[in-house]
């Protein structure tokens, strides 16, 4: 038996960075498939010896485009393929003539979202304990050296230099582009027309763009939290209660009773990612020849 196509489009991340965003108004289009789990990461996982999370084997990942496979652009939106120090390389061995986008955000912007999706999200574990950013980037050094987990690297995961130049290395400007988070948010389907035309689709398929997806909100009572996000006795009501078609749905409704907009970044907390990111900034203006100046501003 045949195995389906490999994906001929990856959006390699970082993580909150208007992967989910850009990967939605993408898949509107008719000849646009996505991988059946979204951020499979196989690439990277198969790299850092992390366990997959959707599959294992090569043969395996490929059985999640089995659907699209018939589409003339097969798409994977990643996160950690731009943080993985090995997954260029697989990728180029793997998929040669695939075409990649990363799309980069102010470094700061993008620790703190990732903070409060870690913290306050209905996301995967790990959960984030930590209950101030400051003092998880105070733990964050600790963190990177246990190599435990990438996902409470806020600001490591925020250094886009050396990902980049991975990405160069093995991939030309033809298969590798680079995008900015600034100008998905403020004219997302001019971006998303650019994409569909670089990959050799009707740019004029009708679509809707503008709403942010996957964006950060906040639990602000622990106990409520812990139930929302970890608590096995209000998981195992909503089975008992709810059939299991609305249960999604149910627990989103539930949560946005307590939830709200994140608090705003303080200013000092900025300034400390800012410092520590400082010379990747200036790295990242030089290879991509983006005035980014705005993003060592407080």
């Amino acid at each position: 038996m045949s195995l389906p196509p490999p994906p001929n489009f990856l959006i390699v991340g970082p993580p909150k960075s208007g992967t989910t965003s850009l990967a939605g108004y993408m898949e509107q289009h008719p000849e646009v498939s996505v991988c059946l789990y979204k951020e499979n990461n196989y690439f990277a996982r198969a790299c850092e010896g992390l366990p997959p999370w959707s599959s294992g084997s090569w043969e395996e990942y490929l059985k999640h485009f089995e659907a699209g496979a018939d589409k003339a652009v097969r798409m994977e939106a990643a996160t950690w393929y731009l943080y993985s120090q090995g997954a260029p390389a697989l990728i180029k061995e793997k998929v040669p003539d695939v075409k990649l986008v990363t799309i980069l955000r102010d470094p700061a912007s993008r620790a703190y979202s990732m903070y409060n999706y870690k913290r306050f999200k209905r996301s995967l574990p790990p959960y984030e304990d930590i209950k101030s950013f400051s003092k998880a980037l105070d733990a964050e050094p600790a963190r990177l050296a246990a190599k435990e987990t990438l996902d409470f690297n806020y600001v490591d995961v925020s250094r886009y230099a050396d990902g980049i130049e991975r990405f160069r290395k093995h991939f030309g400007e033809d298969q590798f582009r680079v995008l900015f988070f600034e100008d998905l948010t403020s004219k997302p389907e001019e971006v998303t027309r650019e994409m569909f035309e670089w990959l050799g689709l009707d740019s004029t398929v009708p679509i809707q763009v503008g709403e942010r997806r996957n964006e950060g909100v906040a639990i602000k009572n622990e106990s409520v939290r812990k139930a929302v996000l970890e608590g096995s006795t209000l998981k195992n009501i909503v089975k008992l209660a709810i059939p299991p078609k609305l249960r999604k749905h149910a627990r989103k409704r539930v949560t946005e009773m307590f939830t709200g907009k994140p608090d705003v970044l303080k200013p000092e907390d900025r300034q400390r990612v800012i410092d520590a990111c400082r010379d990747d900034i200036l790295r990242v203006q030089e290879l991509t020849g983006r005035d980014l100046s705005h993003w060592l501003k407080v």
